[in-house]
C-alpha cells in the first residue's frame, strides 16, 4: 500500500483529477474568486467530471486538501437544492 493510500483513501490524483483540478483553478482565477467550495465547483459544471462517482465531490476536495493545493478556510450554507442547506467547506488555493 502507498504512502498515499490510508484506510481505503487514495489521495493521488489521476490524469483527469490533475487536469481538472489545474482548469478549475484557473477558472476560479479569472472569475476573481479566491475563496470557493464545492457549489462553485458544481456552479462552473466540474461535478459531471468526476471520477470517483461512488464518492463524488467530497473524495476530490479531500485529495484537494490532502495534496495542499487548498487550505480549509470557513463554513457557508450550501446553496445546492441537493444539499439541503447544510454548511459546507470554503478553501482558498494554496500558493
Amino acid at each position: 500500500m502507498s504512502q498515499r493510500q490510508v484506510d481505503g483513501f487514495n489521495s493521488e490524483y489521476s490524469r483527469k483529477e490533475r487536469e481538472m483540478k489545474e482548469i478549475f483553478r484557473i477558472r476560479c482565477q479569472m472569475s476573481g474568486i479566491r475563496r470557493f467550495s464545492s457549489d462553485t465547483f458544481r456552479l462552473f459544471g466540474f461535478d459531471r467530471f468526476i471520477v470517483d462517482t461512488q464518492h463524488g465531490i467530497g473524495s476530490f476536495f479531500a485529495k484537494l486538501v490532502k495534496n495542499g493545493d487548498v487550505k480549509k478556510v470557513d463554513w457557508i450554507r450550501s446553496e445546492v437544492a441537493s444539499n439541503h442547506g447544510r454548511q459546507i467547506r470554503l478553501y482558498e488555493w494554496q500558493e
